[in-house]
Formats: structure tokens, C-alpha cells, sequence
């Protein structure tokens, strides 16, 4: 491949450890562009300083005071350390790409933008904040204005191309497979049927739904089964008064953070995707790759890995009745929903390996160039 220089813009603070994954993948990034320069927006306080990780990539740390100081320092940042590339990658349509749109003219450099989420068709992101309203006016005008998008999902390329964006200057790029996540499933002491359901305790996960949905189905059911959420965040307080108030204590369980999640997927029923928005859903490959069956609300990956009825289960976005009946449907009918699982996991082995998908985001670079 042909050599450039390319900057990046993006949050990933792993990158200031040269140990971490996410450092030894854009190390590979840096091999095959010939120079990546790398700012990650940062706060002063946390410390964080110029680290070279290797003789093609430097990271580059705002050190900011506030939130508006860290746009601010990654453009006069990026007028400094961007001399000469012909590329700026940003990490998301917003911040980042405000500030490579900046950067544009006064670098002479081509636009590229990633995009992980589909927020621009989520009214539950948008809502979520005054801030994130703004957010939509400007992430609108920086995708008009990239010359090239990355996406991870076919939903969030047709919702650009909705509102005008030209869908022949959008990439879509899809998670890779780990096949460290394979899970062999695990014989259990108890016979309680278990539904699982991983990710932060935030609003977007809608974890509050997941419970009222599992306290609505038939009490034969309830009784024989249980509802496990791993994961940490600002909900859990008021996740456990519900849980408490619903007298469902024996019966969902918030285990928190856990290092091995594999285990628990091994020991589990079925996969329970509850969230409001994401953008293709790891969560939902990792869960395929350990022979569990997935019901999901539609976002992500529904719809090409899951589709309804065929390899899982999808209903529609807020709706607890709808995922009352899946979780009752899976607990009627485990053949059938061993069958969705099995279609599932073809489906992934289908998915880009971490090469593939690193070859497929420097040619998206690449391509913006030209």
C-alpha cells in the first residue's frame, strides 16, 4: 500500500498504554499508513503525556481544563502536529469531527469520519440531552462536509443517506470476530432457565424495561427462570429499588462489573438486548459466539447478524409486551430458539477476522485521499 500521513482525532485513552490492545492495533494502523499522529482529547488533571508507540505513531494528549478547552487545544493541537498529512480521521460525528472540520482547510487535508451508533435516528439519544441536540445540528454538517464515512452497520448508512448523505463516499465495516470468545456451554447444578443481558447500567441499555419485562411474564415461568444483568453504572441504585419494590430479589440479579464474562455466558439461556440505540452491538456477537440464543430490540446488528425468526428474535425499540412474549416464546420453545443460535453463529463466521477489519478501515482512510 501506498505511504501517508494521517492524523487521527478521537477519546481512546487506552492508547497512552503502549501495552494495551487498542495501542497494538493502531500500531498496525501506523505500519501501514507510514505515519499516524494520533490526539486523544484529555483533562489536565489526569495526567496523561506525548507517548511515541512506535517509530510510525505518536499520541498527542489535549490536557485541557474543561470540556470546551479540549476542542480548543485539539485545534491548535492539530495545527501544530497535522503539518503534512492528507488525511484527518475523527473517531465520531461530533466533537471530534468538529474539530477535523476545523482543521480542514487550514491543513489542506481530505475528511474522513467514523460512525459507531446510529444517533441520528434515535430519538432516545437525541432526547437524552440539550447537549446532544446540538450534537445532531453539528454532526449533520461535518458528514456533509467528510469526503469520506465509515459506518459499522447498514442501518446507520441508510439513515445518512436519508438526509442526504451520498452513500458512495460510505464504508461499511462491520465488528471482527474474536476467536478467543468461543464458549463451550456449561452444565448447571440448577435447573432455573437464565436469561442474560450485558452492559453498562445506563439509559441507552433500557435495563429498566428488561425488568418490567421479565416481571411480566406468567408466574410458571417467572418462578422456573431468572434474570442476570452484568454490568455497572449510575442506574444500579434505582435499578435495585425496582428490582426490591418488584419483589424480584431471588429472581434478577445485578452482579455488577465481571472480568470473565465468558463464564457467564457458558452458564446461560438466552441472550436479552434491551437498549434504546447502538451502533452494530458487540455484545450481541459475543453472546452468538458462546451458542446462545439472542432476542434483541431493533438497533445494531438487527437485521443482518440477528434477524427475526430466522437467526433470533427482534422486537420493536421501548416495547415490554413485545419482549415479554420473546422471553416467553424462548422459554416454550428451546429447540427453536437452539436452531436461531445455530444460523447465528454461521452467520458470524461470515464477519471480517481483526486483520480483515484493520485492512478494511486503513483502505476507507485510503480511499478518502484520493
Amino acid at each position: 500500500m501506498e505511504k501517508m500521513k494521517v492524523l487521527s482525532i478521537g477519546y481512546d485513552k487506552d492508547l497512552f498504554d503502549p501495552n494495551s490492545r487498542a495501542s497494538k492495533r493502531i500500531v498496525r494502523y501506523g505500519e501501514m499508513f507510514g505515519e499516524l499522529r494520533i490526539i486523544v482529547f484529555t483533562r489536565r488533571s489526569e495526567g496523561f503525556e506525548e507517548i511515541k508507540l512506535s517509530p510510525f505513531v505518536s499520541v498527542f494528549p489535549t490536557n485541557a481544563v474543561s470540556k470546551v478547552g479540549m476542542i480548543s487545544n485539539a485545534f491548535f493541537l492539530g495545527k501544530k502536529v497535522g503539518k503534512g498529512v492528507s488525511v484527518i480521521t475523527c473517531q465520531d460525528p461530533f466533537e471530534s469531527a468538529f474539530v477535523g472540520l476545523m482543521l480542514k482547510s487550514p491543513l489542506k487535508a481530505k475528511l474522513h469520519i467514523q460512525e459507531h451508533g446510529d444517533f441520528f435516528s434515535s430519538n432516545f439519544w437525541r432526547n437524552e440531552s440539550s447537549l446532544n441536540k446540538v450534537r445532531i445540528i453539528l454532526g449533520r454538517i461535518a458528514l456533509k462536509q467528510a469526503d469520506r464515512i465509515r459506518v459499522v452497520a447498514e442501518r446507520i448508512k441508510s439513515t445518512l443517506v436519508g438526509f442526504g448523505i451520498n452513500e458512495n463516499k460510505i464504508d461499511v465495516s462491520s465488528v471482527y470476530t474474536e476467536s478467543s470468545f468461543f464458549v463451550d456451554k456449561k452444565e448447571r447444578e440448577d435447573s432455573n432457565f437464565v436469561f442474560i443481558s450485558v452492559g453498562r447500567l445506563v439509559s441507552q441499555k433500557n435495563f429498566h424495561l428488561l425488568v418490567d419485562s421479565f416481571n411480566n411474564l406468567p408466574e410458571e415461568i417467572k418462578n422456573n427462570s431468572e434474570l442476570q444483568i452484568i454490568g455497572g453504572g449510575i442506574l444500579y441504585k434505582s435499578l435495585k429499588n425496582k428490582i426490591e419494590k418488584l419483589e424480584l430479589g431471588d429472581k434478577v440479579k445485578l452482579l455488577g462489573h465481571q472480568s470473565d464474562v465468558k463464564s457467564f455466558y457458558g452458564a446461560s439461556d438466552v441472550f436479552v438486548l434491551s437498549s434504546n440505540y447502538e451502533g452494530w452491538g458487540r455484545v450481541i456477537l459475543e453472546a452468538t459466539m458462546a451458542h446462545l440464543p439472542v432476542i434483541m430490540t431493533d438497533v445494531g446488528c438487527a437485521g443482518e447478524l440477528i434477524k427475526n425468526k430466522e437467526s433470533g428474535i427482534v422486537v420493536p425499540i421501548g416495547n415490554a409486551g413485545k419482549l415479554t412474549e420473546a422471553m416467553e416464546f424462548a422459554y416454550r420453545n428451546k429447540d427453536k430458539m437452539k436452531e436461531y443460535a445455530g444460523i447465528a453463529l454461521t452467520e458470524v463466521s461470515k464477519l471480517k477476522t481483526e486483520e480483515e477489519s484493520v485492512i478494511a478501515f486503513v483502505e476507507s482512510v485510503k480511499n478518502t485521499a484520493k
